[in-house]
């Protein structure tokens, strides 16, 4: 349950306001991948703009030591981890907000299947 708890913690959903000053438009599965490996430690808050209505496959994302958002408009974004593993693997300080972002089809042992909280 602890690790319900910490998930719930770092997976809000927030509307916000405006363009984050470190943000990309994310038009494939494969930019996504890239986008959030060549996000670093250093780096401020980045957001990244997912097209709506479009699914991304997403299979376990390393969220580690970053402050990253993932966020859509209108009916939103989906990701589908295609029940190989989790969406994303959040640890190591790693911060994640989700905005308009559906998660389809997770797979884990425990502990639910959407999210990894380490």
């Amino acid at each position: 349950w602890q690790g319900r708890l910490l998930c719930a913690a770092l997976l809000m959903l927030r509307v916000s306001s405006g363009t984050a000053p470190h943000a990309k438009e994310v038009k494939t599965s494969a930019e996504l991948q890239e986008a959030i490996a060549a996000i670093s430690a250093f780096y401020p808050p980045v957001t990244l703009h997912l097209l709506p209505s479009t699914t991304y496959q997403a299979v376990r994302l390393p969220v580690h030591n970053i402050n990253v958002t993932l966020k859509s408009n209108g009916s939103g974004a989906t990701l589908d981890a295609m029940g190989r593993s989790r969406c994303f693997d959040v640890a190591h300080g790693g911060h994640l907000i989700l905005d308009h972002v559906h998660i389809t089809n997770g797979s884990g042992s425990k502990n639910g299947g959407a999210v990894l909280v380490r």
